[in-house]
This record gives C-alpha cells, sequence and structure tokens, in this order.
C-alpha cells in the first residue's frame, strides 16, 4: 500500500471513530456511505501527474549526481594511474580535489532528498486536506451523513458508493495555494 495512502487512512480512521459510536444514536437520520481512499489515490489525474512530477525530480537528480560520479571517478583514476606517476604536490592536489568533490557529491545528495521529501509531504497534505473537502462536498451534495473509508470497513452491505464524484470533484480542483482562503 504506497504511502499517501497509509496517512490518508490513518487520518480519516481519526476522524470516523467517533462516527461510529455515535451512530446508534443517530441511526434514525442517519444516511451512509463509503469512498474507496486508494481508488482515489491510484486513479486521481493530480495524482499520477505529481508522481510524474517527482520522478522527473529524481531523473534530474540522478544525471546530476551521475555526473558528479563520474568526476570523481575520473580523479581516483588519476590517484591509480600508475602509467603516469604524480609528483607529491599534484598527488597531494588531486586528493584534496577529490575530497571536496566527495562532499559535494553528498551534499547535493542530502539536499535533492531533502527537496524530495518536502515534496512528497507537502503533496501528502494537500492532497489529505482537498480530498476531504470534496468528500464532504459531495456528501453534502447526495445528503449522506456519515462517509467511511472503504479500507477500514469489515462489511459495508450495500452503502452508497461516492469514489467516483469525490474522484471527479478532486480532479477538478485547482492547487491547494491558488484556492482561497477558508
Amino acid at each position: 500500500m504506497n504511502f499517501y495512502l497509509k496517512v490518508l487512512m490513518g487520518s480519516m480512521l481519526c476522524l470516523i471513530l467517533p462516527l461510529i459510536i455515535a451512530i446508534p444514536t443517530y441511526s434514525a437520520d442517519l444516511k451512509l456511505a463509503k469512498v474507496s481512499w486508494e481508488n482515489i489515490v491510484n486513479n486521481s489525474a493530480r495524482a499520477k501527474a505529481a508522481t510524474e512530477d517527482i520522478k522527473k525530480m529524481q531523473m534530474e537528480s540522478n544525471t546530476k549526481l551521475s555526473a558528479m560520479r563520474t568526476e570523481i571517478n575520473q580523479l581516483e583514476e588519476k590517484l591509480k594511474d600508475e602509467k603516469s606517476p604524480l609528483k607529491k604536490e599534484e598527488k597531494d592536489k588531486i586528493e584534496g580535489e577529490l575530497q571536496r568533490k566527495i562532499e559535494e557529491m553528498t551534499n547535493e545528495q542530502q539536499t535533492l532528498q531533502a527537496k524530495l521529501t518536502f515534496k512528497e509531504r507537502t503533496l501528502q497534505n494537500v492532497f489529505r486536506t482537498q480530498i476531504k473537502l470534496a468528500v464532504e462536498k459531495i456528501a453534502k451534495e447526495e445528503g449522506v451523513t456519515a462517509v467511511f473509508a472503504e479500507q477500514a470497513m469489515i462489511f459495508s452491505g450495500n452503502l452508497p458508493d461516492l469514489t467516483d464524484k469525490v474522484l471527479k470533484e478532486f480532479d477538478a480542483m485547482p492547487p491547494l495555494e491558488k484556492q482561497p482562503q477558508q
């Protein structure tokens, strides 16, 4: 199960537990529905585009790191080349440059990993917020009192499934930073 889905399901489980406890009290007025987080995340055009953006960042990072690795390998080869022995000053200079390149590559790897992690977490938060808004909107339109995550249910009988409607609503939403503040 992918990381986005686990985070979303955990958040929603915390939100629905109080409803489960309160259901017997309100059963006369209760209209329930279900939604599949997994289907929303796996089938959303926005989620697929975000995944492609992350893959693109990773590819660009790999290209940059590969070039750095090539420079390091070339310096290592110069130090190992027995056909052209180096003078002490030259050897010290290359060793210093090699150490600097290794540190530069390590720093670049850490920076790139931090950027990727930040982007992934930001997307998770944005998606969680927007999917919740989409669920709330569709539930109100449909007159639904409570919406449960399909993955958290043992049995759902013939509960209406709002997944497709929520998916369409979610994909139609603008990026969170462009939405009006609520």
